[in-house]
């Protein structure tokens, strides 16, 4: 990967705030929020009753407050959700006005110029450098991504804004996102799937071993007492082919023709990368999975280890 900073604008952040802060999300999220400090940010969810994901998120502190990074325009209902039990707590749930902006940086090079920039460079997954009410956040460590928040006036963030290579390379970032097997559920998304669907069992957004919020019990029980039958899955189309919204995978099992959901998709030059939800054993399986039925279009099927 050749170093790119690119300049992103896919997040919201919600502000918690109040002496009860992080308790209150304590009881409301699927991170223990008890690990949580000024060094190192968590990945969770917002879930229903019914163990739904209706957001995932970032958190990192914000001295006292905690900030929530969530997908742009699921704010207002995320707001509207947490506060209807914050009533009960010394907590306010809020959208941030603070106009953080908000960076991605990615390539080779990452390490040398967040060294540059900011004196030092955090290593390790959720790790967090604060900097001058900045944050800066390493994502993943075989393949160098980091999350930068800056204030708008700070010199960090003009000196990014000169190395900017152009907002044209956002493909690039997503493409990341998919290949990490990371899927960030937005409004047309939210309360429809369960995290074991969203491999968010698998990639570090729930804990298990934190106590209990709202939609647990169930996360819980279909964790230890049931195999999950469909995971989402990293594919890959090697085609010109576009793929549209109404797209789906297809492929042959029990003699029977079956559909599989695309979660998201990035249609690229000569080929696709997406997320589908696919049979648990599909990366052992020796169906042929198909995009919209048409032999000419295989997709190659990657498992997710999230071991980066």
């Amino acid at each position: 990967m050749n170093n790119l900073v690119i300049e992103l604008d896919l997040f919201e952040l919600i502000r918690v705030s109040g002496t009860d802060a992080r308790h209150f999300l304590q009881g409301q999220v699927s991170c223990n929020m008890e690990l949580l400090s000024d060094e190192y940010s968590l990945i969770g969810a917002i879930c229903n009753i019914k163990g739904r994901v209706v957001s995932d998120f970032r958190v990192f502190a914000d001295g006292d407050d905690c900030l929530l990074a969530v997908s742009k325009g699921i704010a207002t209902e995320v707001v509207k959700l947490l506060s209807k039990y914050a009533v009960f707590s010394k907590a306010e749930v809020t959208i941030d006005a603070q106009n953080l902006r908000h960076y991605g940086l990615l390539g080779d090079a990452a390490y040398e110029q967040i060294g540059a920039l900011f004196g030092s460079c955090p290593t390790t997954p959720g790790e967090l450098l604060a900097k001058d009410g900045g944050k800066v956040i390493c994502l993943s460590k075989q393949r160098p991504r980091f999350d930068i928040w800056l204030a708008d006036k700070s010199s960090d963030h003009l000196t990014l804004q000169k190395n900017q290579t152009g907002n044209g390379q956002l493909e690039g970032w997503l493409a990341e996102d998919i290949r990490a097997g990371i899927l960030h559920v937005d409004s047309d998304l939210s309360a429809k799937y369960t995290p074991a669907l969203l491999n968010y069992d698998l990639s570090g957004v729930i804990d298990f071993k934190k106590g209990c919020y709202t939609g647990q019990e169930i996360i819980a029980r279909m964790h230890y007492r049931g195999n999950a039958k469909l995971r989402m899955f990293y594919a890959k189309l090697e085609s010109s082919y576009a793929i549209q919204p109404s797209s789906v995978a297809t492929y042959c099992r029990d003699d029977k023709l079956k559909e599989a959901e695309i979660l998201c998709y990035l249609n690229q030059a000569q080929s696709s990368q997406l997320l589908v939800l696919l049979p648990a054993d599909a990366d052992q399986s020796t169906a042929v999975f198909l995009i919209d039925n048409q032999d000419n279009l295989p997709l190659k099927i990657h498992p997710l280890l999230y071991n980066e």
